[in-house]
C-alpha cells in the first residue's frame, strides 16, 4: 500500500510542495505512476480535482519496495515543463486570506494482488486571519482503492 506525504515549503517567492510516495505495505509495489498540480485556489471556490491540464507534475518507477518512497517535487507551472514562480497578485491574494493553496494529485500501481489506485488533496491556508474556505472537495478527494482507477 502507498501512502502520500505532502510537505508544502515556501522559500523566498518560490512555492512547492514535496511529495513523498510511500510503500507502507509488505509487498512491493510495482508500475507506480503518479500526477500531481499545484494550484492557488480563490477561498470561495473548491480545488479543481480533476486530472488533466497543464500543470501537472508527472512521475514513475518500475519498483518501490517496502518502506522505499519516491520524492518529487510539485510546484506552479505557466506551460508544459515550464515551472514558474507565483505572481506578486497570488502571493497577495494567499497572505491575504483571499485564495489558499491545493495539491493534487493520483497515483496508482499494481502489487501481486493486483491494481490499485490513490487520489489525494492538501491545502493550506498562508493568511494569518481566520477565515472560511471551501475546501472540502480537497479533502474529500482523499481516498484509495483496488482495480482500475475511478479518475
Amino acid at each position: 500500500m502507498l501512502k502520500p506525504v505532502m510537505q508544502i515549503k515556501v522559500s523566498g517567492s518560490a512555492y512547492f510542495a514535496t511529495i513523498s510516495m510511500k510503500n507502507v505495505g509488505r509487498s512491493v509495489a510495482f508500475d507506480v505512476v503518479t500526477n500531481a498540480k499545484f494550484d492557488v485556489v480563490p477561498k470561495d471556490q473548491p480545488p479543481y480535482v480533476k486530472p488533466g491540464g497543464i500543470g501537472f507534475t508527472n512521475s514513475a518507477t518500475n519498483s518501490l519496495f517496502p518502506e522505499d518512497s519516491q520524492d518529487f517535487d510539485v510546484g506552479p507551472y505557466s506551460a508544459p515543463n515550464e515551472p514558474r514562480p507565483l505572481s506578486s497578485d497570488e502571493q497577495a491574494k494567499l497572505l491575504s486570506g483571499e485564495a489558499y493553496l491545493a495539491v493534487f494529485g493520483s497515483s496508482i500501481y499494481r502489487d501481486q494482488f493486483g491494481p490499485h489506485w490513490i487520489t489525494f488533496c492538501q491545502w493550506r491556508n498562508f493568511s494569518t486571519k481566520p477565515g472560511d474556505f471551501k475546501a472540502r472537495e480537497c479533502v474529500n478527494f482523499n481516498r484509495m482503492g483496488d482495480g482500475e482507477s475511478p479518475n
